[in-house]
């Protein structure tokens, strides 16, 4: 019985997960068709995610969605669980979501986990115990980034960073 909630559980979380993933190089199109129309960012609380680009925040199903287009498609892409709307009740990221995140974010590619270097002194080894951050690099030149508290993952293409490398400089209108 505990096996068969465990797989109900799962296969919940990666159904809601896979419904509710933009994707990286959508338009901002694609996004409104997936989500419907975008609400306000709140920038009391939201930072932009590229300074300079166009930033947007869909919610749906109890996941924030914040995308940042550059030339419009979408160049950086944050998932975070929204306390108390989200259907499994913890808005921490879980395993089924991050496989399920990087399976739906993959495009014919593939992606593969960073392995944590190793220590080069003592204070080196506490601070990889206290920051487990993990990333991933993929096929494609994209990479993603679970952060150390597990509550927010980030996608993003080499064009993100390349917007930011470059001051800025770079068209982020095109939606």
């Amino acid at each position: 019985m505990q096996n068969l909630r465990t797989a109900l559980i799962v296969f919940l979380l990666a159904t809601v997960a896979t419904t509710v993933v933009a994707r990286l190089d959508e338009t901002k199109a694609d996004c409104d068709k997936r989500y419907g129309i975008p609400r306000e960012r709140d920038p009391s609380i939201e930072y932009p995610l590229i300074e300079g680009a166009d930033n947007l925040v869909y919610t749906q199903e109890g996941w924030k969605i914040y995308v940042a287009f550059v030339g419009g498609k979408a160049a950086r892409i944050e998932y975070s669980k929204i306390r108390g709307e989200h259907p499994s009740g913890t808005v921490v990221i879980m395993p089924a979501d991050i496989e399920t995140l990087l399976d739906v974010e993959s495009a014919d590619g593939a992606w593969t986990e960073a392995q944590a270097k190793p220590a080069s002194n003592p204070f080196a080894a506490f601070d990889r115990l206290v920051d487990n951050t993990r990333s991933w690099t993929h096929s494609g030149g994209w990479t993603a980034t679970l952060k150390n508290n597990k509550t927010v993952m980030r996608f993003e293409t080499p064009a993100a960073k390349t917007f930011e490398e470059k001051g800025k400089n770079a068209p982020a209108s095109g939606l």
